[in-house]
């Protein structure tokens, strides 16, 4: 596979840059107005690092309370001349989606995984899934619930899990997306009788976590590709849909796999 393209045929100059002494709130906040999941972080006007919305899914926190600058990632940087198979063993390496560029000390863009596979799709259309390594399925049962959801988004590293019936059959999706404002981040309030809030007050109002079925929260829109299609597909329903993974089902459309953007940056970085 040739690639000879770098960094700057598919940089973004538009870019979320947030200070490392606000609060989590604030950045969740930009996030959520630009559709983003990641923000370059400064230290006023010096860089020092990359923010990546997935690692709050580690702790339950008080965004309110929690600044920046404690959940900086020490990524690797890009200059724009950094060939587009360096970019993907950076990315590939790191497990990062998103990487900054740099030009003499300063932020000058962005390069987003999915930018570079679409630019480079039309060169692994020979190319299919079984050359590449999937991450490893992991499912839930319907009828699992919310806080075990939650634990094996955090345990495997993933940000979707499929979700199967009682005969394992592919009935939804639970992704971090959904779960990790409403249940994580902010947890529900517990309001007791007194009017206080916190774990003092008794009883709480609001129904435990462990008590709520992950089929209340799951999607039933489950993107899905079959073992053995090319990658270009896989690539194009990654992007139409906006989504980092998708499900790959065999010929019973039951679940064997799940593929991410870090897979396929795997192949892309080979020599």
């Amino acid at each position: 596979m040739i690639l000879p393209m770098d960094a700057k045929d598919f940089m973004t100059k538009r870019f979320i840059s947030i200070d490392a002494n606000d609060h989590l709130t604030t950045l969740i906040g930009k996030l959520k107005v630009f559709g983003e999941l990641h923000a370059v972080v400064m230290s006023g006007k010096r860089y020092v690092g990359m923010f990546d919305k997935h690692q709050l899914v580690k702790t339950r926190i008080n965004a309110a309370e929690v600044k920046v600058k404690n959940y900086i990632i020490r990524s690797p940087t890009l200059e724009k001349a950094t060939p587009a198979r360096e970019v993907a063993r950076l990315m590939f390496t790191s497990s990062m989606h998103v990487l900054p560029v740099l030009e003499k000390g300063k932020v000058i863009g962005m390069v987003c995984a999915h930018d570079l596979l679409n630019s480079i799709k039309d060169r692994v259309h020979d190319h299919t899934l079984d050359e590449v390594s999937m991450t490893k399925l992991v499912t839930l049962n319907e009828s699992d619930n919310i806080g075990r959801a939650i634990n094996i988004l955090k345990n495997n590293h993933i940000d979707r899990v499929p979700v199967v019936d009682g005969d394992d059959t592919l009935v939804g999706i639970a992704t971090t997306h959904d779960l990790l404002e409403k249940y994580h981040c902010f947890p529900p309030v517990r309001q007791g009788s007194t009017g206080r809030k916190g774990a003092a007050a008794a009883p709480t109002t609001e129904p435990h976590l462990l008590k709520i079925p992950i089929r209340n929260e799951m999607s039933p829109l489950v993107y899905t590709v079959r073992d053995g299609d090319r990658l270009d597909k896989v690539i194009d329903v990654m992007d139409k849909n906006h989504i980092s993974s998708v499900v790959v089902v065999d010929s019973r459309d039951n679940p064997v796999g799940i593929v991410t953007v870090i897979d396929l940056l795997g192949v892309v970085a080979k020599p």
